[in-house]
């Protein structure tokens, strides 16, 4: 392949096509540096730093108020009355009463006030 050589006149430089392309061209260049040079503002990272710790924070309470109201409500439930072993408790009590009224350890007015109870 052979190179010829092309040649351009004044007069094809200066057609309006030309000239418009060049314009587009300027205007590309010249928003293309007014991008490059645009001062805009980065999202600064201290912002992103303390929503990101308003969010753990906030996790980490809501995990320990439930931890905490679990742990109530469970002791709660271990530490509920029985009413079985209750009235073991004052039946074994009547009892003991009742045994030791008949080995003599109280005096009449002693079962007497025992046994208003």
């Amino acid at each position: 392949m052979s190179r010829q050589r092309m040649t351009i006149s004044w007069d094809d430089l200066k057609s309006p096509k030309v000239e418009e392309k060049l314009a587009q061209q300027d205007a590309i260049k010249v928003s293309k540096e007014h991008y490059n040079q645009a001062q805009v503002p980065a999202p600064s990272r201290a912002r992103l730093a303390f929503s990101f710790c308003t969010t753990q924070l906030s996790t980490w309470i809501v995990r320990i108020a439930w931890r905490i109201t679990w742990v109530g409500f469970r002791n709660h439930f271990a530490s509920a009355p029985n009413a079985q072993m209750e009235s073991r408790r004052l039946i074994a009590q009547y009892q003991q009463i009742d045994k030791d009224a008949a080995d003599g350890r109280f005096n009449p007015t002693m079962v007497a006030s025992a046994e208003k109870y």
